[in-house]
């Protein structure tokens, strides 16, 4: 299986097309309605699906979330201030 850009394998070995880091950031400071400091992000498999996954630091407020990779739907969305 291999992570990356744009067009990879999934695990089932097919080609599937993904969503850009640059297209998830942005969902991601939409929902947010700030931008700030990517703490972590990053492409992995999650219960069978390829998801973005990271933490967006805004002044003293921390997003957590979990975007599907091939649709941009957030799929989890946590706000610890």
């Amino acid at each position: 299986m291999q992570l990356c850009g744009r067009k990879c394998l999934t695990s089932s070995g097919s080609s599937g097309t993904y969503i850009s880091e640059a297209q998830a950031k942005q969902i991601v400071e939409q929902r947010a309605g700030t931008t700030g400091t990517y703490r972590e992000f990053k492409l992995e498999r999650d219960d069978g699906r390829t998801v973005y996954e990271g933490e967006l630091r805004s002044g003293q407020t921390e997003y957590d979330f979990t975007i599907d990779a091939t649709t941009g739907t957030i799929l989890e969305w946590e706000v610890d201030r």
